[in-house]
């Protein structure tokens, strides 16, 4: 008993700590981070304002984070959200590696990769709805495979109601899950038919378990109305071939563990981790994903490494200085990742330059941008502003002073994403804003200047 309360002591300092290290890197500046911050600061608003997020995405995230952005404002409440659903990834890792037999001590060091990954850091940035949808994710995952040993009613509903959780938060990582589970859903009876000529009531969950997946996952792709362009989100629209060594590259410091852990797992248990790795790799290819999402799906395997981290260092358990050496080894280079990333992480504008767009739009709602993308654009619709890809000479465009040099890659990719020139460019046109970096000038009059080389 005295053990058990002291392992849950540690998971809970595990838990606060990563929690507190996220809002300390969080704190930092007063905006959100990263190139998603206006996508989540305008669907907040919605749910803040109208009572529900205009998207056609699984909407729970945005509810979740409406309830923190109610009591501290937007920005703040986003920030607390998020860090608290990516630190309490600790608890389900924790649990499965505990379900996987690596013993209490392997699972809190599956706890402590999940909370303190340099991924894990990283995505707390702005990737709500990932952080969301694999926290129900693996939670879903861990009372399946107890369902799937020992069946219970309650074990079941569990893993039915995480299933339906992690569905509504995330389609991508809602799909990663759910890929990574079917081949054990499959399995799991088809193995039993064989060895034993019947299906007992694990095997039956296995198959109920595989319907409801597949009936979310049907729901999902009908509500985001894609089912006549052939592909499910952004699986399915590869452009290219070759091999991307994303995932490789993202875990080599814990790729020996990770395949050491897999070694101390069990037929059905394996079962379960070869695939949820597998997608990681394979939905990180250029030939199945879409460019820009690559590297998120290869970011969502952190968690089972994370797991097989913890489990694969117990190989060293019966030698208590190489299990020690090793631990700490691999902790303090996870430590490090997860502070080098907490400090890469920045806001992709100033807070001038929202308030510049917050001022523009209460004196000029009627503006319509266009000529811009990705973090710029939807920080811009975040303000208020109607956004349009190509709109001709009537629209706006916000054009980001070419001549200024940021040394941080997040503040310099918003004018990557927006008309860049030098300001001899914009000399003489008509300005109708002026804010940080940005100048607000009508389309028309910037395109008819032939004198335009700056502009990239």
């Amino acid at each position: 008993m005295e053990s058990r309360r002291a392992h849950a002591a540690v998971l809970a300092l595990i838990f606060l700590a990563s929690l507190a290290l996220k809002l300390f890197f969080l704190a930092g500046e007063p905006l959100v981070y990263n190139n998603d911050a206006g996508y989540y600061v305008e669907h907040i608003r919605e749910v803040l304002t109208q009572g529900y997020p205009d998207v056609s995405d699984p909407p729970l995230a945005f509810y979740y984070a409406g309830t923190f952005a109610a009591v501290f404002g937007i920005m703040l409440g986003f920030k607390i959200a998020i860090a608290l659903a990516s630190a309490a990834i600790a608890f389900p890792a924790f649990k499965l590696a505990e379900r996987l037999g690596g013993g209490r001590d392997a699972a809190l060091l599956a706890a402590f990769f999940a909370a303190f990954s340099p991924t894990n850091m990283l995505m707390t940035g702005d990737l709500l709805k990932n952080a969301v949808g694999l926290f129900f994710g693996a939670w879903f995952l861990y009372y399946m495979l107890k369902a799937s040993e020992k069946f219970s009613f309650a074990d079941a509903a569990a893993s039915a109601l995480f299933a339906i959780l992690m569905l509504g938060s995330h389609f991508s990582s809602g799909a990663f899950t759910v890929l990574s589970a079917i081949p054990f859903l499959l399995l799991v009876p088809a193995l039993e038919w064989l060895d034993k000529s019947r299906i007992s009531a694990e095997s039956w969950f296995c198959i109920s378990m595989l319907a409801v997946l597949m009936s979310g996952g049907i729901v999902i792709v009908l509500a985001k109305g894609m089912i006549g362009e052939g592909s499910i989100g952004v699986i399915g629209q590869g452009e290219t071939v070759g091999l991307n060594p994303v995932f490789f590259t993202e875990y080599a410091l814990f790729l020996l563990p990770a395949l050491l852990g897999m070694t101390r797992l069990g037929r059905k248990h394996a079962m379960l981790f070869l695939p949820w790795l597998f997608m990681g790799v394979l939905l990180s290819q250029p030939l199945i994903t879409r460019p820009d999402f690559q590297m998120r799906f290869a970011w969502d395997a952190y968690v089972p490494v994370a797991i097989l981290t913890g489990i694969g260092l117990g190989y060293f358990r019966t030698d208590q200085r190489a299990f020690i050496g090793a631990c700490l080894l691999v902790g303090i280079l996870t430590l490090a990742g997860f502070v080098r990333s907490g400090l890469d992480i920045s806001p992709i504008i100033y807070q001038e330059e929202w308030d510049g767009l917050l001022k523009l739009h209460s004196e000029r709602p009627d503006i319509v941008f266009t000529g811009m993308s990705g973090g710029t654009g939807q920080w811009v619709a975040a303000a208020g502003f109607e956004v349009r890809d190509d709109m001709g000479e009537g629209g706006y465009l916000l054009v980001c002073d070419g001549g200024m040099k940021e040394e941080n890659p997040w503040y310099g990719g918003a004018c990557d994403m927006t008309v860049r020139a030098n300001p001899i460019g914009t000399e003489g046109l008509p300005v109708v804003a002026r804010f940080g970096r940005f100048t607000v000038l009508r389309a028309g009059e910037f395109d008819r200047r032939e004198m335009n080389p700056n502009r990239e």
